[in-house]
């Protein structure tokens, strides 16, 4: 259990516990992200959504984001993205969107092997590639060994944004009283305990910002 400020919302308080220490702490604590660097993250569900808004606190100066859903890459401009790509259908089209030299960071919030390979592939020299997305268990990614030792490439595994819970949870929910993450823009439907399994069963749709299940005494004894 970890106290916060009352003037974080419950709803703020729950995706602080889940999805936003995910995505910013992949960027503040697995990658350490740089100011003036750039990056393209796959996937802007809510752990991608918190990946750009680290991101942006960071200084990235571009940010390019790439998903499936026009809805979910307008709220990633609105959150700081520079640039959008709709879905992942070639890695030109994507490093088109950067220098040359490719992106110094690329961010994994899917989890499908083929979406790890595509952006591994987009990496300049020095490249780090951050898997965020949880894969399904057994599932295999490939690479060329040869370009990744060339251009000298490094992969991440960012387990829960590599975070402390009683310090990231605490200093999260104050950036977001300074005004620093506006949480509220990651915060969608608010659906009662009685029609979570229904909420569950749509999540394949992967439509609309993250759904907060509100419980009430009226939901169980």
């Amino acid at each position: 259990m970890v106290p916060l400020p009352p003037e974080v919302s419950v709803e703020e308080a729950a995706i602080i516990s889940c999805a936003v220490t995910t995505g910013i702490g992949a960027v503040r604590n697995t990658a350490q992200v740089e100011a003036g660097t750039t990056v393209v993250v796959a996937g802007c569900g809510g752990v991608g959504q918190a990946i750009i808004m680290g991101l942006v606190q960071a200084g990235a100066e571009q940010i390019v984001v790439i998903d499936r859903s026009q809805a979910k890459l307008d709220l990633a401009m609105e959150l700081g993205a520079t640039k959008t790509a709709l879905a992942f259908d070639s890695s030109q089209k994507v490093q088109a969107l950067t220098t040359d030299r490719g992106f110094d960071y690329a961010f994994d919030a899917v989890g499908a092997p083929s979406v790890t390979e595509e952006l591994s592939q987009l990496l300049g020299p020095g490249g780090k590639l951050v898997l965020v997305g949880m894969p399904a268990k057994g599932a295999h990614a490939s690479f060329e060994t040869w370009s990744l030792v060339g251009r000298g490439i490094t992969i991440l595994g960012s387990n829960y944004g590599s975070s402390v819970p009683h310090r990231d949870f605490v200093e999260l929910a104050e950036a977001r009283l300074s005004g620093a993450l506006p949480l509220a823009k990651l915060v969608g439907e608010r659906i009662q305990l009685s029609d979570a399994a229904t909420a569950v069963q749509n999540l394949p749709k992967a439509e609309g910002p993250r759904s907060v299940v509100v419980f009430s005494q009226a939901d169980g004894p």
